[in-house]
């Protein structure tokens, strides 16, 4: 038994249109598509300049709190510290409402410095640091009520910035 072959027309696709829609579907996408910046952490450094910053006058053992970081351990003056303290720390060391002689003698002068292990985490020296600021944050509240008599978050940037001028965070690390 003989089969024939039935000649049937060939369908082609033309793959240069294929490729231009394709080529416009991905354009598309990138220019309706929203790209997710970092989150960097905002830190004020010093001026760039080549020799390294020259403190004219000596720190006074007052002024200064040590805090080490140790993987999950936090030394504050050599003494462990829980990680949740810390804001209160701070507060209690920059402000120093009690006029102690463990704390810093004038908020402007307080100074903070921060020594890392090198099995320390990054996510540890961020929460770290994080602290740190909500200590300042706290001391910023508190004085922003007594000098201009208003609530932090009321104060326009004018007065936020002579606050931080006032009462700078002086963070120092090894």
């Amino acid at each position: 038994m003989g089969f024939r072959r039935l000649h049937r027309p060939e369908s082609k696709i033309n793959a240069g249109t294929m490729a231009d829609i394709g080529f416009l579907l991905l354009i598309f996408f990138l220019v309706t598509s929203s790209m997710q910046s970092r989150k960097n952490i905002p830190i004020n450094l010093p001026p760039n300049n080549n020799e390294a910053t020259v403190i004219s006058e000596p720190i006074d053992e007052r002024n200064l709190l040590e805090i080490k970081l140790d993987n999950d351990i936090v030394l504050i003056k050599n003494q462990q510290m829980p990680w949740d303290s810390i804001p209160s720390i701070i507060e209690s060391f920059v402000a120093n409402p009690t006029k102690s002689n463990q704390n810093a003698e004038n908020s402007n002068k307080a100074l903070i410095t921060i020594t890392a292990t090198d099995k320390t985490p990054y996510q540890q020296y961020i929460r770290l640091y994080d602290s740190l600021r909500s200590g300042y944050i706290r001391v910023y509240v508190v004085k922003s009520l007594e000098i201009f008599n208003q609530s932090y978050s009321a104060l326009p940037s004018a007065l936020k910035d002579s606050l931080y001028k006032q009462i700078p965070m002086r963070v120092a690390e090894e």
